[in-house]
């Protein structure tokens, strides 16, 4: 167990969680320094390695915190084994490249399952956890902006957009968005804004050159919803006055800086695309189609349904029908398709349960810094359910994760406190 009346082991805990806040990005970047800069690709990438012996250190400290764990990490692994197991009676198993996308996976769930213990022991004030999340949301956005006035990097799709260094589009656009409501959040009601206000504008900037429609609908959406619903309390008119100033600067620069090249560029790309698809095609960036060709090979043996098609023969046969996909792209259908409905079901039953939970209390909770966290839960379930790439990519599932874990243990210790969170008095 984590002894957490220790001051020491529970300061140790505190900073390795800032420290994997801080470092997620750079992981990334330096992925992105490989492949695009020194042009070096392999099966395991630099980031893997990192993240394997973070994946060590996690295990670890999730076998040290109960039994209970133990059982439930034996059981994944022992299921991905029987998986591999099955797949190698009948065909040629690459084993590396199967751990290799499974360690994406098994991060974020290991490090969900050792944060919510601890959460559920300590209690960490929702202001210090937001400032660690915004880290990532600090360097994400700045090695974008950066870049794309450096002329370095690479675009989004092809020539069009910017994404810097980062290796995956959706998985950026995901950080950023999760980071705008509780960059709201402190404009709103910090007294020291400067700081949130410039990280507030790098991450919409980013999200506009990114040019995902994800990325550009959350911006809209979110900041509207602060602007009409989230100033409450003393100088509401005052604070309305300067959200809206800053909005008409932003959108001033915007079109001074930047109109011109997004319509030649970024939604000359969408009206192509929309005039050639459906609307839910479009919408989904022709994820329904990849998840129809996924079904047909899902479905052909019945011991997938149990254990999955397993990453390399999964992504091989999407890849087979359109070039360049080797995923649905949609986390929780990516789950059942690659690792079978034992596995996959229960952490898709507990996140969309909990972001069922969350909607609610967005609603009855009279706290703006809670209502954000559950604006930052509902935003990564979304894009993870729709756009793919937060609960499989550990870049955006870091940070999802961990406030997964904080908001689940808030619901928990509120179901007994109603007076509290629903007296707006």
């Amino acid at each position: 167990m984590i002894y957490i009346n220790k001051e020491y082991k529970v300061n140790n805990i505190d900073r390795l969680i800032f420290l994997l806040m801080a470092i997620t990005p750079v992981i990334d970047i330096l992925n992105g320094i490989v492949v695009y800069n020194l042009k070096l690709n392999s099966i395991v990438s630099p980031g893997q390695l990192i993240r394997s012996l973070l994946l060590i250190i996690i295990t670890i400290l999730c076998i040290k915190q109960s039994s209970k764990n133990i059982l439930v990490i034996s059981l994944i692994i022992v299921t991905f084994l029987f998986q591999q197991y099955i797949f190698s009676i009948n065909y040629n198993v690459s084993l590396i490249k199967e751990i290799a996308f499974a360690t994406k996976i098994l991060f974020n769930v290991f490090l969900l399952i050792f944060l919510n213990n601890y959460f559920k022991l300590k209690k960490i004030e929702e202001n210090k956890l937001i400032e660690s999340i915004l880290i990532g949301g600090a360097l994400v956005s700045g090695t974008i902006v950066i870049t794309k006035i450096l002329g370095i990097g690479v675009g989004s799709y092809g020539d069009v957009g910017h994404k810097g260094i980062f290796m995956e589009l959706n998985s950026v656009t995901a950080v950023l968005i999760m980071c705008i409501p509780i960059t709201l959040y402190k404009i709103i009601y910090e007294k020291k804004k400067m700081y949130y206000i410039l990280l507030y504008l790098f991450m919409a900037i980013s999200l506009i050159i990114l040019g995902t429609k994800a990325g550009i609908a959350g911006l809209v959406i979110i900041t509207s919803y602060y602007v009409i619903f989230g100033i409450k309390g003393k100088y509401k008119y005052i604070k309305n006055m300067c959200m809206i100033i800053l909005l008409a600067i932003m959108m001033f620069l915007f079109y001074k800086i930047y109109y011109s090249t997004y319509m030649n560029t970024i939604f000359l790309r969408y009206s192509h695309f929309y005039n050639k698809t459906d609307i839910p095609t479009f919408l989904l960036s022709g994820r329904n189609i990849l998840a129809s060709i996924a079904f047909q090979f899902w479905k052909s043996k019945w011991y997938h349904l149990i254990v999955g098609v397993g990453f390399v023969r999964g992504s091989e046969w999407i890849n087979s029908f359109i070039f360049g996909h080797g995923m649905i792209e949609m986390d929780l259908l990516d789950l059942i398709y690659f690792y079978g409905i034992p596995l996959a079901l229960p952490l898709i039953i507990k996140l969309t349960s909990l972001t069922i939970k969350a909607s609610f209390m967005l609603i009855k909770s009279c706290s703006m810094v809670q209502k954000s966290l559950f604006i930052s839960l509902i935003i990564g379930f979304t894009i993870s359910f729709l756009g793919g790439h937060v609960i499989l990519s550990p870049l955006a599932g870091t940070y999802f994760v961990t406030i997964v874990a904080y908001t689940n243990n808030l619901l928990r210790r509120k179901k007994n406190e109603k007076e509290d969170l629903y007296n707006c008095s």
